[in-house]
């Protein structure tokens, strides 16, 4: 209704002051109401009404509430005069970092005495409470698990499997796990012994699966043993999958992004592979796309998130998955 607002000035108009100003346009709601940029040359197309000396003036005759400064978009020449008429006023200041490359959604100030430092967060998982709550229901969710199912379907392919290979009944294999560190991944082995086991992805009809193999695959048994993992620490119940080093050290270099599903635990399942991105990668589109459901799950964890994909997981499992070979 045009009352309780504030007229807003952006100091430095880059890349991330534009998507502010966009920001003040679309959410009118908030009660800010922006006047134009601050930059070399005026440019009215361009919102910029007025260069660095004219700050003063404009800020006088404008009735400016908050500032927006993008300070590294200041010329250094500039900045003593920029930062001594700022403080002239009683203005709320409001600093507008430009962090690259470094496309995080959460960031927290923190002060080491007087020096303020600028931490990311890749998520809401950066946060202590959110991995608490988060660990603590994959202690209780394994267990359930781990004495409701692995044991006896273990105990029934043992008996199985000295009926038949005779081969160990467990498969290992080093994953990439959270920051990048290595551990020992659990599956139900499902392959004959062979010298490809880290370095071949399974493929439809390969020739290594066993019979029984073939089936644990289908019905994805094949993974209950990593709720062994999920109960010692090294893998959550939902997260990005972890793959083989060798594929960590080839999409690493392919993928925008890659490494950032890395700052989270793995999981047994994830939002990528509810989507339908699971299984054997024949092409980069491929991979692109599983990391792009990747990232998005690290941006926006949540509690209820991860109830949904376990929902959605069993869902698919019992309607069946073409992928699943």
């Amino acid at each position: 209704m045009g009352y309780n607002f504030r007229n807003v000035l952006i100091v430095g108009a880059t890349h991330k002051t534009h998507e502010l100003q966009r920001y003040f346009a679309s959410n009118k709601w908030n009660g800010y109401k922006f006047l134009g940029f601050i930059d070399d040359r005026v440019n009215k197309r361009r919102r910029v009404i007025g260069n660095w000396d004219q700050l003063k003036s404009i800020i006088e005759a404008n009735d400016v509430d908050e500032i927006y400064l993008a300070w590294n978009k200041v010329p250094d020449e500039k900045k003593p005069n920029v930062n001594a008429v700022i403080r002239e006023f009683p203005l709320k200041l409001r600093i507008v970092p430009d962090y690259g490359d470094f496309e995080f959604l959460n960031a927290d100030l923190v002060n080491y005495d007087l020096v303020p430092v600028l931490q990311f967060h890749s998520g809401p998982l950066g946060y202590w409470h959110n991995r608490f709550i988060k660990r603590a229901f994959d202690i209780l969710f394994s267990l359930v698990i781990i004495t409701g199912f692995l044991s006896w379907i273990s105990l029934i392919l043992y008996v199985l499997n000295l009926f038949g290979s005779r081969e160990r009944l467990f498969f290992r294999q080093k994953r990439t796990g959270a920051d990048g560190k290595v551990f020992m991944c659990y599956k139900f082995r499902t392959m004959k012994v062979n010298a490809n086991a880290d370095k071949q992805q399974a493929t439809r009809n390969d020739r290594r699966v066993t019979l029984v193999g073939r089936f644990l695959r289908k019905s994805s048994l094949d993974e209950l043993p990593q709720f062994i993992n999920v109960f010692i620490g090294n893998m959550s119940v939902v997260g990005p999958r972890p793959h083989m080093l060798k594929h960590t050290r080839q999409y690493r270099q392919l993928v925008k992004r890659f490494m950032l599903r890395h700052t989270v635990k793995p999981g047994i399942t994830g939002l990528a592979q509810v989507r339908g991105f699971r299984g054997e990668i024949r092409r980069i589109s491929e991979i692109k796309n599983r990391v792009s459901f990747d990232v998005k799950y690290v941006e926006t964890w949540s509690f209820t998130l991860d109830l949904k994909i376990i929902w959605l997981t069993v869902y698919s499992l019992i309607k069946g998955q073409k992928k699943a070979y």
